[in-house]
């Protein structure tokens, strides 16, 4: 799986405890041996309709308008919740079928979010040095296509 990676569970585990359907996108390649993700939803009643980065609000999020990437509608990618997934488990819950791959983000706008979770409050240092790592690796595959 590649960073900017959209997957569908329909049993999703929040970190609440509940289940429940849900898309989300990996931010990592799995390297460190896990992944880590962030949720997505369409419920537009917390976030603004700003594309991209919008983390300084009471609501971090990356918005993603309709028509922007392969997701059908308008799309805010929650940057308060971070998920993280052993990649042996995640590979094999997908390849089994339990969990659906829907597309990958476009590079362009993986680096931008990548770029954006490194910034955000609630992601710890950790991850954050993971994902920097990561987005490096992909701005250097995106500029050698230049």
């Amino acid at each position: 799986m590649v960073p900017g990676t959209i997957l569908f569970d329909p049993n999703f585990r929040f970190h609440d405890g509940k289940t429940g359907e849900k898309l989300f996108v990996v931010l990592n390649d799995g390297r460190s041996g896990s992944f880590v993700t962030v949720k997505s939803t369409s419920n537009d009643t917390r976030y603004t309709f700003v594309y991209g980065c919008q983390i300084m609000g009471r609501h971090p999020h990356f918005y993603l308008p309709k028509g922007s990437c392969c997701l059908d509608g308008h799309t805010w990618l929650c940057l308060d919740e971070f998920y993280e997934f052993d990649s042996h488990a995640l590979f094999g819950r997908v390849t089994d079928g339990h969990i659906h791959r829907i597309g990958v983000l476009p590079a362009a706008i993986t680096l931008e979010l990548l770029s954006c979770v490194t910034n955000c409050e609630d992601i710890s240092a950790t991850h954050a040095q993971d994902i920097l790592m990561v987005w490096r690796d992909l701005k250097d595959q995106v500029q050698s296509k230049r």
